[in-house]
């Protein structure tokens, strides 16, 4: 919000920024005098905070989020009474946490504006929320892709904790909070449409919100910090400016995020054990049951020597350094030796890498800083910015958080395994680490953990470093590693891996990861034949089936015509074999009587009965179906025998 009041005061607008002083931030007049000497362009002033505090803000036991946003809104009647004394007022623009700020400027017939300080791709992911129907809570989706629009699929896990269980009452607070946003005259976002094109067209085009409209979209970034001249240059950008260029390590956690005392020094030996030169910003950790207002307070940073290996600081004297305080990030990342950047992947700190173009190692912690990656990732040419994803957010692998959940589980100790998953032509390798966890869990989630690594030779060392760190933590606890040509995950030191010269190491991987990769191809090539012969042979079975079964009403039907076939046969025999005995007897009383004395007839009679034989051969012939008998019989005797019939 400071960037961007800057900015518009650089355009001659007078801005002032009120700023809320409400218990759960760490908003005090000393903060308020820091800004105000840094940006003397623009007024600052400090509302009081609410009287009396609401009755979920005061529970002492009350969510801090809950109670965080319950406080903010408490101040509206402070911020109405200075927007009053300060004269008219143009506009409001509200921060996305202060979106009931709307409400003051409702009464006052001021236009409002809304301030998301976060990326067009979380924004897209937010609106779109209330109009999603899922069965289940975020939370109980896991690993499973939610597909927004403008915005590439993403693990339900990777959205913000508050957002994870629709039944808590912090879900209930942040969609009270979405609700606003269309209340907004538009909505200025901390980017650039290069970076996130698909993101910026859905909002504008109203795809979040089927059927709803969507104020006006602004993308008003980067909003980055400048350079600033001083006489005093900071110890740490002396020490850059003796670092050949492109060679520094720079990991910086941002000034909110706590990294516990095990991680620290996990850490340490990773980048120790790598060899390579590092600039670490280290803050100390906040106590595990310490207030949620100390992420933003002073903490004991001279403290954090204690917490790093013994003599570390010692051994890595002139290659490395750590600050312990303060470092400024703008200019160590345009700073020409650094070469790469291990953040937490806050946005501002990511702007600031991609408008410095350098590369990225990100290593997500809370809130959105998960969905921060996906728009970073350079899908256009003039994007240069290079991203590699370290972990699935939270801590990295180490002993006491797998042990601990084994252990409450009832199940044996994890098992590690990891190895290179794919090599692509620009050089970039990416590693797969999996811990599975013995036995039948009750939840799936627990059912297997995974780490994924990506890496560049251009900054080979690095990616060792992180390395190293799981090779210590699997070595400590001699844990099973799978994968021989994977050594350095499981590296001991007493015995250390053959040097390979640095510019060779790439070929001999890539060598080794074609060997891998033939042998694997081979393996799956026979397993694949083996299960195509399998559904051959069942298709075969399940042919003869078929055919079978089809063939059956076939042979019923031709058995059924054989036989009556058959029967109309035996019927026709059956009825010419009576004819044939009647036209036997009648042939036989014919002969009788033409042997008792008939006369032999005159010519008259002759042609009478030629004639007659004539006449009966024609209608004889007209019978259907009538086979006329053998001339054996004389003609005469024939038509008597037709006649008496």
């Amino acid at each position: 919000m400071t960037q961007l009041a800057h900015h518009l005061a650089g355009l001659g607008l007078p801005v002032t920024v009120a700023v809320a002083d409400v218990p759960s931030t760490c908003n005090s007049a000393e903060t308020i005098a820091r800004l105000a000497a840094s940006y003397p362009s623009v007024s600052f002033h400090l509302l009081p905070p609410a009287t009396t505090r609401s009755a979920v803000a005061a529970d002492p036991d009350a969510d801090p989020f809950i109670a965080l946003i319950a406080d903010i809104r408490a101040t509206n009647t402070a911020l109405l009474a200075f927007l009053r004394s300060i004269g008219p007022v143009k506009a409001l623009v509200a921060d996305f946490f202060c979106a009931y700020g709307f409400d003051a400027a409702a009464e006052l017939g001021v236009p409002a504006y809304l301030f998301f300080a976060s990326g067009a791709s979380v924004l897209a992911a937010y609106l779109h929320i209330p109009v999603m129907r899922t069965a289940v809570s975020f939370g109980d989706m896991g690993r499973n892709l939610l597909h927004f629009p403008g915005v590439h699929p993403i693990p339900a896990f990777d959205l913000p904790e508050v957002l994870l269980d629709r039944d808590n009452n912090q879900y209930k607070t942040f969609l009270g909070l979405l609700e606003q946003l269309p209340r907004a005259k538009g909505i200025l976002s901390n980017t650039f449409e290069w970076l996130e094109p698909r993101a910026v067209k859905a909002i504008r085009d109203g795809t979040v919100r089927p059927g709803e409209s969507v104020p006006p979209f602004f993308c008003v970034g980067p909003l980055v910090g400048e350079e600033r001249e001083s006489n005093a240059k900071h110890e740490c950008l002396r020490w850059l400016d003796s670092q050949p260029a492109q060679s520094v390590v720079f990991l910086c956690f941002g000034s909110a995020s706590s990294v516990p005392a095990e991680q620290l020094n996990q850490i340490a030996v990773g980048l120790e054990r790598s060899g390579h030169a590092f600039l670490w910003a280290v803050r100390a950790p906040v106590a595990p049951d310490a207030d949620s207002t100390k992420r933003f307070e002073g903490r004991d940073d001279a403290a954090v020597d204690a917490l790093l290996p013994e003599g570390f600081l010692d051994r890595t004297r002139g290659r490395g350094m750590v600050v312990s305080t303060w470092a400024p990030q703008v200019e160590v990342l345009r700073h020409p030796a650094t070469g790469a950047f291990v953040t937490h992947c806050g946005w501002n700190s990511t702007l600031e890498a991609v408008a410095a173009g350098v590369p990225m190692v990100c290593w997500p912690m809370y809130a959105e800083q998960r969905m921060n990656m996906e728009p970073i990732i350079p899908t256009e040419p003039f994007i240069q910015t290079q991203v590699y994803d370290l972990a699935n957010g939270g801590d990295l692998i180490f002993e006491r958080d797998l042990f601990a959940l084994t252990e409450f589980l009832g199940r044996a100790p994890p098992v590690f395994y990891g190895g290179q998953i794919s090599d692509q032509a620009n050089g970039q390798l990416q590693w797969l680490i999996m811990a599975n966890l013995p036995g039948k869990p009750e939840s799936p989630m627990f059912r297997q953990i995974q780490f994924s690594l990506r890496e560049n030779t251009w900054v080979d060392g690095l990616a060792h470093a992180l390395q190293e760190s799981l090779a210590r933590l699997c070595g400590q606890n001699s844990l099973a590693i799978e994968g021989e040509r994977f050594a350095h995950f499981a590296r001991q030191l007493v015995a250390p891996q053959p040097a390979v010269p640095p510019v060779l190491r790439h070929h001999v991987d890539h060598l080794d990861y074609m060997l891998y990769e033939t042998r694997s191809a081979l393996s799956n090539s026979r397993s694949a034949a083996n299960h195509t012969q399998q559904q051959l042979n069942q298709y075969a079975d399940t042919i003869k089936v078929i055919a079978k079964e089809r063939r059956a009403p076939l042979v019923a039907k031709r058995d059924a015509t054989i036989h009556r076939l058959k029967t109309k046969i035996a019927v026709l025999k059956e009825t010419i074999s009576t004819q044939v005995e009647q036209l036997q007897i009648l042939e036989g009383e014919g002969e009788g009587k033409t042997s008792k004395g008939m006369a032999t007839p005159t010519s008259a009679t002759t042609t009478t009965s030629s004639r007659r034989k004539r006449k009966t051969r024609t209608s004889t012939s007209c019978l259907p179906g009538w086979t006329p008998p053998s001339r054996s019989a004389s003609m005469d005797s024939f038509h008597l025998s037709l006649s008496t019939a």
